[in-house]
């Protein structure tokens, strides 16, 4: 699966899986949903950037993400997953040593390819979780990450 989201501040925020768009609704205070057709089912997400944090609330349960300087750990549905820190603008997400995603940041967010479906209850929040960090991974991070001196 394709999954394609897009941040933007002076039009809808949306997150494309497989071809179908999802619209991000800011619902304030670093809280975001994305919309489904039945929104019962839409997923909610929170974003703290000062506090290096995020969590998803699905239907399926809850994903918290604590995100550290160099890789990250995070659990879904008893599996262990480990993101690298996206300062050479790749996205890996692994389970042990198997690769489950991967993506690229983009000028306005990021492009993931799911490798295997155990992440998609929650991959079009999760990808709209990594856009809003690497805006903020890109803004911080040290100048030789940035291609500066």
């Amino acid at each position: 699966m394709i999954v394609v989201a897009k941040h933007h501040f002076l039009r809808p925020s949306v997150v494309i899986a497989d071809g179908t768009r999802y619209r991000v609704r800011r619902e304030g205070l670093g809280a975001f949903r994305v919309a489904r057709t039945n929104p019962e089912y839409a997923g909610r997400l929170i974003y703290r950037k000062f506090r290096d944090q995020a969590s998803i609330d699905r239907p399926e349960g809850r994903l918290d993400i604590r995100f550290e300087e160099r890789e990250t750990e995070f659990a879904w549905d008893r599996h262990t997953y480990r993101l690298g820190d996206m300062l050479d603008g790749d996205i890996r997400i692994r389970e042990q040593d198997l690769l489950v995603v991967e993506g690229r940041v983009t000028v306005s967010g990021v492009r993931l390819r799911t490798l295997i479906s155990d992440l998609d209850p929650v991959i079009r929040e999760l990808a709209f979780v990594l856009a809003l960090r690497s805006e903020d991974v890109r803004r911080f991070a040290p100048n030789e990450a940035q291609g500066g001196p």
